[in-house]
């Protein structure tokens, strides 16, 4: 079981910083979990400067932006390709924050279900 994290900002770097924050504090049970940021064109500077100065310590991190401005649906529609039976997303938006606990309630259900 491999999951990702599949953010979707643009314009709103207080918040994004703040959900940032509370992502790197989470406990990640050593798993690689890696992180991509999906920006729409009219991304504002301080965000891209946020997101590449980020140092994510759980996995690799991906940049995405879109040449021509594409709107939320586009946004999510194409923020996520699993590339297998085992890929599993989660996709935030920059205006949140997570629990420290999150990633174990994402993984619990598969761990207690297991075939």
């Amino acid at each position: 079981m491999r999951i990702s994290i599949n953010i979707i900002t643009q314009n709103r770097v207080n918040s994004l910083a703040r959900l940032l924050k509370s992502l790197t504090n989470a406990y990640y049970l050593g798993d690689e979990v890696p992180i991509t940021f999906n920006m729409d064109s009219k991304v504002d500077e301080p965000t891209i400067k946020l997101v590449g100065s980020l140092d994510w310590p759980h996995g690799p991190k991906t940049l995405r932006r879109r040449i021509i401005q594409g709107g939320l649906i586009r946004a999510v529609s194409e923020s996520w390709y699993p590339s297998s039976h085992n890929d599993f997303g989660l996709l935030l938006e920059d205006d949140i924050e997570v629990s420290p606990y999150y990633y174990l309630w994402i993984k619990y259900p598969r761990w207690a279900y297991q075939e």
